[in-house]
């Protein structure tokens, strides 16, 4: 994956480049530290995933620059100021990176969108069924042919044994035999879904009850483990 990086501050720079060439799966296309510079590399390269600092001097906007891109790559924002993950969001971008962070920190995110775009790139082979957000997963149905399911028809998955439930507010039951409960979680949005307990991730969105600890969506209860901190707002 063709990586740069756009980031004003040198000493930040220098430690993301550092960041980059320790994993395996990204390319160093560039590091950058101007608009101008950024430009002329997506001029020459096809860049896979950008890197970007919010406030890059002057009147300069990451975000501003990103919106003017005619090829968008997955987008990781970097920035002190939080309230650009709400921006980030509505941009859909991939992943948030608050200031300052770690190389942990940096591979859990980067983690996030390498399963990001592995599925994308299984999707790439559905036809096009909706004109809605562009956000789903790729499923096969029983007829063993390939469809979508946009995130915001998914009320929950529920692992059992060894195979991934996705529940739908179209009272559908889809199955994902080999897909894990840690990918498919590194590969939704935050600001959506909720993992509660080793087996259930809800959609927030349709959580009708938090009881102690307990979440309930429609006829259906899971408990809440003390291992995950739930934050959702009961519509």
């Amino acid at each position: 994956m063709n990586c740069l990086i756009l980031e004003d501050d040198l000493q930040t720079l220098e430690k993301v480049v550092g960041y980059v060439k320790s994993s395996p799966e990204l390319t160093l296309a560039g590091a950058c530290s101007s608009v101008t510079e950024s430009i002329d590399i997506f001029n020459k390269k096809s860049i896979d995933l950008l890197l970007l600092d919010v406030e890059l001097g002057g009147d300069n906007n990451g975000l501003d620059f990103y919106k003017v891109l005619k090829q968008k790559p997955l987008v990781i924002v970097m920035t002190s100021h939080s309230q650009y993950a709400a921006a980030s969001y509505a941009e859909q971008l991939a992943g948030f990176l608050p200031k300052p962070f770690g190389f942990p920190q940096f591979r859990k995110v980067l983690e996030h969108v390498l399963s990001l775009d592995k599925m994308q790139k299984l999707a790439a082979s559905v036809d096009k069924i909706d004109t809605g957000t562009g956000n789903f997963i790729p499923i096969k149905t029983k007829s063993r042919q390939l469809a979508k399911i946009f995130f915001r028809d998914i009320t929950y998955f529920e692992q059992t044994k060894q195979i991934l439930n996705v529940h739908t507010i179209h009272n559908e039951h889809h199955v994902l035999k080999r897909t894990t409960m840690n990918e498919i979680e590194a590969s939704l949005p935050l600001q959506l879904f909720q993992r509660i307990n080793k087996s259930v991730i809800v959609n927030k969105t349709f959580v009708d009850q938090v009881i102690m600890d307990t979440v309930v969506i429609g006829d259906a209860s899971f408990p809440i483990s003390p291992k995950y901190k739930l934050s959702i707002s009961v519509k």
